[in-house]
């Protein structure tokens, strides 16, 4: 990806996160969505580095290290996720 494609896309990320937080305000419910878009951005781009280093390194010791660091980033994610905890 070119930088250009890469900025666009986090400028896009940004503008989503914003848009939700901001109908969040008539809700009432402005610090929950805070601190939830706060630790779902952090653990994305937590993933999104372990990833992104998976395919930058060679040593294989490190590919497996990031891996790690991949799958224990992607567990609060999808922990924090509805679908995780199926109330039926």
């Amino acid at each position: 990806m070119r930088v250009s494609a890469v900025n666009r896309l986090g400028w896009t990320c940004v503008a989503l996160i914003a848009i939700m937080i901001v109908l969040a305000i008539p809700l009432r419910c402005l610090p929950r969505a805070v601190c939830v878009a706060a630790g779902s951005s952090c653990g994305g781009a937590a993933l999104g580095l372990s990833l992104a280093m998976v395919t930058r390194t060679r040593r294989p010791l490190a590919i497996y290290a990031w891996l790690a660091a991949a799958g224990l980033s992607f567990y609060p994610l999808f922990a924090g996720c509805g679908m995780a905890h199926p109330s039926f």
